[in-house]
């Protein structure tokens, strides 16, 4: 039987940085799931039907360099954007500097919201 783990995880369009450190084990083989809930300062936002996320982590820097690029999943009923890091994500020890591209359907940015996973 494995275990899986939910993180909920807020991040703020109006924040500039990284706004969150998420601290992971080295070979952690459980499934971590995070749950991302998006505000627009104080209120949460609102993800329409045809809405797009997708994460980029970029390992062992923060200039793109060996970057893994991802898709979300968007629950519009509860406006939140799931994510379970792969393998690939979380391969190397140290701050992994990372973001979500939030887009509408039409393909415009809503935000870019940066967090830390730290391994």
């Amino acid at each position: 039987m494995s275990l899986h783990i939910k993180r909920r995880v807020k991040l703020d369009l109006r924040r500039q940085g990284y706004q969150q450190t998420i601290p992971f084990m080295k070979g952690d083989r459980v499934a971590h799931e995070l749950i991302f809930t998006i505000t627009d300062g104080a209120e949460p936002v609102k993800l329409p039907p045809g809405t797009l996320a997708v994460i980029t982590v970029r390992n062992g820097s923060d200039n793109g360099e060996n970057g893994v690029v991802d898709f979300c999943a968007v629950n519009h009923n509860n406006n939140t954007i799931s994510y379970i890091p792969t393998e690939q994500a979380l391969s190397i020890s140290g701050l992994i500097y990372s973001d979500i591209r939030i887009l509408d359907g039409d393909g415009a940015l809503i935000g870019a919201p940066s967090f830390i996973f730290q391994v």
